[in-house]
């Protein structure tokens, strides 16, 4: 009688609280900062910091276009902190989280280009990359450019794909972007 018990009491365990998800995110690649938000994918990470607005400001003006193959294209508004920028031909390091050449979505061996938006306030900064394109991605004898909005989702792009391969490449992808653009786990600023 209790062995039949185990199945009632295992699942009794279970959370089955959903996470709520923010406003008008869809879905996201749970333990990243992937996610389906208004039928787009995007990285979007909020990065802590000690330095008030102008001073992350100044930093990071300093700091953005040190960034492999990041291009600053413009600051917006100075008093509202907004930069814009550009990922080109940014090929991720997978091999570095532990990804394999063959175990790995073949896609991330291409350049990947995408659009940054920094939004900066006191305490804080937000780093926002959409419109996610693989260049030239080799289909037996053929180039295609591969846009991750179409690889990751399905049912008209409102829910994320629950390929293995695929979540595993955005992993990699996160663990990548979130050191590229973390002040202070990259590549440090001297104040001489």
């Amino acid at each position: 009688m209790l062995l039949a018990m185990i199945p009632v009491m295992l699942y009794s365990q279970v959370n089955l609280k959903q996470t709520k998800l923010s406003e008008n995110v869809q879905d996201s690649v749970l333990g990243t900062d992937v996610i389906l938000k208004n039928n787009e994918v995007i990285f979007q990470k909020t990065y802590k910091s000690d330095l008030s607005k102008i001073e992350l400001i100044e930093k990071l003006k300093v700091y953005l276009p040190t960034i492999k193959n990041f291009q600053l294209t413009e600051i917006t508004n100075q008093n509202d902190g907004q930069f814009s920028g550009k990922l080109t031909d940014y090929i991720v390091n997978y091999r570095k989280y532990g990804g394999t050449l063959m175990g790995t979505m073949t896609a991330l061996n291409y350049p990947l280009v995408g659009n940054a938006i920094i939004q900066v306030k006191d305490n804080k900064y937000r780093v926002t990359i959409s419109n996610f394109i693989f260049k030239g991605v080799k289909v037996l004898s053929e180039s295609y450019d591969f846009a991750l909005d179409d690889g990751l989702t399905k049912a008209k792009r409102t829910k994320i794909r629950e390929n293995l391969s695929m979540l595993n490449a955005m992993g990699y992808l996160n663990k990548e972007l979130t050191e590229m653009f973390d002040l202070h786990t990259t590549k440090k600023i001297d104040d001489f």
